[in-house]
Formats: C-alpha cells, structure tokens, sequence
C-alpha cells in the first residue's frame, strides 16, 4: 500500500509526463505552448488523482492529423513511461480497454493507428526532452 506522500508524488511525476508528452509532440510537429500542473481542490486519492494539468497552445498545428497525433501522445507517454518498449498495437488495445484513461478533449481528435505510431515514434527520439520538460513541472510544484 502507498502512503499519502507516495501517491502524491506518484500522480504529480504521471500529471507531469502526461502533459510533457503533449507538449513535446506540440513542439516537434511545429507548434509551440507550455504546460501547467495544479493540485487539485477535491482530489481523488484513492483513484491517484491529486494532479491535473494542461497544455496551452500559443501556435497551434495546421492539420487534424496532427492534433490527432498531439491528442494522444499524453497517455501515450504515461504508457511510454511505464513500458519503454510498448507497440503500437498495445497502446490501441489500451485505449480499447481502458477508455477512461484518455480524455474526452483528447479523444475528440480520433484514434487511428498511423497517430498512436508517429506519436510513439516521436515520444521514443525526444524522451530526454519530455523528462526535461516533466521534472521541471514537478520541481515548480515541489516549490510552492
């Protein structure tokens, strides 16, 4: 069983690289943002949910697909994070199954094969980045 502080700090580093995977995926298909984390007022810690968080679009993408592709790649990297090895195939099977798991803003934009696989793709090439860009969410956090 996890204590308070484990669960705590387990759902700020998950909030984290969710949107990490957002705004990493943002960036390399050539829009720009920034993402924020707050603790939530009634939060869920039974369910881990004590974090949310969001990424704000200052130049967003030019097409569908690729708003399809930055849609998914924040569970995607939470997926990547706890299995750097995942397929395409289990990241579809997952939002099969566990539909909940992905937001209904997120899942607006579509799932389709092609953009859980270039989404993956770009994750795996720019993991340094989305760690960067988690950790220093998380640390801002740790500060308040």
């Amino acid at each position: 069983m996890m204590t308070y502080e484990e669960i705590i700090a387990h759902d700020l580093r998950h909030t984290a690289i969710h949107e990490a995977g957002h705004l990493v995926v943002l960036i390399e298909l050539g829009g720009s943002g920034y993402i924020r984390l707050a603790e939530k007022k009634d939060n869920d810690l039974v369910n881990h949910c004590a974090y949310s968080g969001k990424t704000y679009i200052m130049d967003p993408l030019k097409t569908d697909d690729d708003m399809r592709v930055m849609a998914l790649a924040g569970e995607i990297a939470v997926l990547l994070d706890n299995d750097p090895d995942i397929q395409p195939d289990e990241v579809i099977e997952h939002f099969e199954m566990e539909s909940d798991t992905i937001s209904d803003t997120d899942k607006a934009h579509g799932i389709t094969y092609e953009a859980v696989e270039q989404a993956l793709e770009i994750l795996k090439r720019c993991w340094s980045d989305v760690l960067h860009h988690a950790e220093n969410e998380v640390s801002k956090e740790a500060t308040q």
